[in-house]
């Protein structure tokens, strides 16, 4: 097995994202929901809703929604973020003027784990 190198950006990053992002690294979010079983029907409309304002959001890059195929009421949203600064500010806008309703939906509190890409690996 070859071992493919990356290459370095003045920042001293390293890994694929150097040559794209320089300084700032890009961070991926991981929102895991258990909706109610009730909400079934008007929850995925109501997503699109919510996310439109996180895709419009700045330093947002992409969200994509997956649904489980054994159980349509657990959902994971995957959002990839300019960077940490990026996702942060986004968080803190959602805690305040951003909120919006989809706590009426889920069955308990939202799953948040927010990575960094391994480059070294």
């Amino acid at each position: 097995m070859d071992l493919i190198l990356h290459p370095t950006t003045d920042s001293g990053i390293s890994g694929p994202y150097a040559d794209r992002y320089g300084a700032a690294m890009p961070v991926i979010a991981l929102l895991e929901l258990r909706l109610k079983p009730e909400s079934l029907p008007g929850a995925h409309q109501l997503l699109r809703e919510i996310l439109a304002d996180t895709r419009a959001f700045a330093g947002c890059e992409g969200v994509e929604v997956l649904v489980d195929n054994a159980d349509p009421a657990h959902i994971v949203v995957h959002e990839i973020w300019a960077s940490a600064e990026a996702d942060a500010a986004y968080r803190a806008w959602r805690a305040g003027d951003g909120a919006s309703n989809l706590g009426s939906i889920l069955t308990g509190a939202p799953v948040l784990t927010v990575l960094t890409a391994y480059t070294d690996a």
